[in-house]
Formats: structure tokens, sequence, C-alpha cells
């Protein structure tokens, strides 16, 4: 699908469509490891309710939870983002 952002803001009569791919990588033990850290602790917990009532983690959550936690504790932990961001002007 991302893939195709590009051709769909033409075919919806943007001009001068243009794309940035970016890369966010958060390795254990930096600074931004810590700050993805704590968010994806609060994530995980708010998302709670809403993935025991429309997902498929059922009663398993709370240790699906803290197997990422524990995961992400890990010295060879890393989490990596693959961003794309594709703008247009429209007449």
């Amino acid at each position: 699908m991302l893939d195709h952002l590009a051709s769909l803001l033409q075919q919806y009569g943007c001009e001068r469509v243009q794309t940035h791919a970016s890369t966010l990588a958060y390795r254990a033990g930096t600074a931004e490891w810590q700050a993805f850290s704590q968010d994806a602790r609060s994530v995980l917990r708010q998302a709670r309710p809403f993935v025991q009532k429309w997902g498929s983690a059922g009663d398993d959550y709370e240790a699906l939870y803290q197997q990422a936690i524990t995961e992400m504790q890990q010295p060879d932990f890393q989490a990596t983002w693959k961003l794309l961001t594709v703008w247009g002007h429209k007449p």
C-alpha cells in the first residue's frame, strides 16, 4: 500500500507529488530507547481494554505485556520503524 501513496495522490489531482522515506531506530541503552520504552509501556497498558474486547489476545494479554516489557529490557533489543511521508499540491 505504501508504494502506491504517491500515485494515489496524483490520481486524485495532486501535482508536484514528493516523497520522503525515513527510519527510526531504537537501540537498547540509548536515550531514544528509554523514551520508546516508556511510551510503549504506556500504550500497551492503555490499549489493554481495546485489545481484549476487539483483538485476539483474550486472557493472555498480561502475559504478552510482561513478555514485551522483558524483551525491551534485553541488551540486544532494537525496534525499527520505517516511515514514508508523501505530499503534493492540489490546484
